[in-house]
C-alpha cells in the first residue's frame, strides 16, 4: 500500500507491506525477505521502503515477500509522476540556490512560467501552451547555455515537455 499514487519529481511516498496467513491472521514480516520492484527506474525508484519520484511518467511497483521459504508477490500499484508550473518553479529555485542556473536565464524562465500560469487561470490553455513553448525557447537558446548546467537543462526540458503534453491531452 502506498501513501500516494501520484507524485511530483523528487517527491517521496512511503510503502506499507503487510500480508495475511492462510489462517486469516496477519503475517509477522519482520523476519521476511522483502524485495521492491519497479517497472521503470527512470520514473520511480524504491529505497528502504520509500518511493522516490524522478521524471514524469508512470511505473508499476510491487513487492516480493519471502517468509519461511514461501515467496509471494503483492498487488501491483500504478504510480504516476506528474509535473506542474509550481514544481518547475521549485526546481529553478533549487538550481539557483546551488548555482546551477543563473541570471538572466532564470528570470526569463520564471517569467514564462508566470505567464503560463496566468493563462491557465483565465482559462486559455492554448496560450498557456504557447508560453511553455516560449519557456523551452529560452531554455534551449544557445546564447543562454552558459547560464545553466546540462543536467538541469535536461530536467527542465523533460518537465516542460511533459506539462505541455498533459495540457494538450486535456485541452477540451
Amino acid at each position: 500500500e502506498a501513501e500516494h499514487t501520484t507524485l511530483q519529481r523528487n517527491q517521496t511516498s512511503g510503502l506499507k507491506v503487510s500480508g495475511g496467513l492462510t489462517n486469516g491472521k496477519e503475517a509477522d514480516l519482520t523476519k521476511a525477505d522483502v524485495v521492491y520492484v519497479t517497472s521503470n527506474e527512470d520514473v520511480i525508484s524504491i529505497e528502504e521502503g520509500k518511493l522516490i519520484a524522478h521524471q514524469a511518467g508512470a511505473a508499476e511497483v510491487f513487492v516480493q515477500v519471502t517468509l519461511n521459504g514461501l515467496t509471494v508477490e503483492s498487488n501491483i500499484l500504478r504510480i504516476e509522476v506528474t509535473t506542474s508550473i509550481d514544481s518547475i518553479k521549485q526546481l529553478i529555485e533549487g538550481y539557483e540556490d546551488t548555482k546551477n542556473i543563473d541570471l538572466p536565464l532564470s528570470s526569463q524562465l520564471k517569467n514564462s512560467l508566470n505567464q503560463a500560469s496566468h493563462q491557465l487561470k483565465i482559462g486559455d490553455k492554448q496560450q498557456a501552451i504557447k508560453k511553455m513553448n516560449d519557456f523551452l525557447k529560452h531554455l534551449n537558446n544557445e546564447a543562454m547555455s552558459k547560464f545553466i548546467s546540462a543536467e538541469e537543462k535536461q530536467v527542465l526540458n523533460e518537465d516542460a515537455n511533459a506539462l505541455i503534453k498533459i495540457w494538450e491531452q486535456h485541452r477540451q
